[in-house]
């Protein structure tokens, strides 16, 4: 019998700054850390008209939700995207800690994106 999966939005909005942490998730209800795979999913949309700026994408983990707690998970990136692109990316990780966040980080003149992040967890428990 396979497992009940979820799919969980950390940030869905248009960034225009240099950089952005998306919402904190608390992995406890979801899977026992450093156990399962998550899947990390990446959407980018190109909304501006500069062609000299760059999206970057990644996790980070924490045991709490201060912001100076958070460090990079261990392959958790996603590949760079260019401007003028759209592209959507997803990517399996494991995480030790319990919270979670994706970071994104736009590079150039103007950088303008639409971008989502989420995961897709297993729940402790098939409901």
């Amino acid at each position: 019998m396979g497992r009940n999966r979820v799919l969980i939005k950390l940030h869905s909005d248009s960034c225009d700054s240099d950089v952005a942490a998306t919402s904190d998730l608390d992995l406890g209800p979801y899977i026992h850390a450093g156990v399962r795979e998550i899947e990390g999913v990446w959407i980018c949309h190109n909304t501006g008209a500069v062609t000299d700026h760059v999206y970057d994408c990644k996790f980070q983990e924490a045991a709490t939700t201060v912001d100076s707690d958070f460090g990079d998970v261990t392959g958790g990136g996603f590949t760079q995207v260019a401007a003028g692109s759209e592209n959507m990316f997803q990517l399996g990780f494991k995480t030790m800690k319990r919270y979670i966040r994706g970071y994104l980080t736009l590079n150039g003149t103007s950088a303008d994106a639409y971008n989502f992040v989420g995961v897709i967890v297993v729940p402790r428990f098939d409901t």
